[in-house]
């Protein structure tokens, strides 16, 4: 979590980040992080290439009034057939929270519709890519060797937290849709 916290950090004091892409940024590194995903289920294949019966739109995200974030992923790695599933996600009051970076994101942007759920403010999908370089850029800054980082460290870093606190496996397991031991 201190990880998190650092990255949100460099990710608000960098001047050569557009306001608009800052909050998006943070906001997929919180979905990623609390949602325990991969990369391919909340970035787009290309900057250019989207399909939105597959890949997260802007109409997957809803809110609650007791501050509940739903999300209704419509494809993974460990979906074969494609049936999708359900996140739910709590607004947490803690610095890191996924609830409210995704309010704040989405807040200026026109109520839920098909295109991308994460685009730069040039209009160009966010990749996976892009939350490489994006990451590592950010974790450079702050002194961390980036070899060992990429796109799907959130997931990872996900699992780890939920580990080194000691809770049960299950719940390392479900939120990360993986059915095997080998987690």
């Amino acid at each position: 979590m201190s990880v998190m916290r650092q990255l949100k950090g460099a990710l608000a004091d960098n001047p050569q980040i557009a306001s608009q892409d800052k909050l998006m940024l943070w906001s997929a590194c919180t979905l990623a992080f609390f949602g325990f995903l991969g990369s391919s289920e909340f970035t787009s294949p290309s900057s250019t290439h989207f399909k939105p019966l597959v890949h997260l739109a802007s109409s997957d995200i809803s809110f609650t009034f007791d501050g509940l974030l739903l999300l209704q992923l419509k494809a993974s790695k460990t979906d074969p057939f494609q049936m999708g599933c359900s996140i739910t996600l709590v607004l947490s009051g803690h610095l890191v929270c996924a609830v409210w970076a995704m309010y704040c994101y989405l807040a200026p942007l026109p109520p839920g519709n098909s295109t991308p759920l994460y685009i730069f403010s040039t209009g160009q999908f966010f990749t996976r890519d892009k939350v490489t370089s994006i990451l590592c850029l950010q974790l450079q800054h702050l002194g961390f060797a980036t070899e060992s980082y990429a796109s799907h460290s959130f997931c990872i870093g996900a699992a780890t937290t939920v580990e080194e606190a000691s809770l049960p496996p299950w719940l390392i397991q479900t939120p990360g849709h993986w059915s095997s031991n080998c987690y």
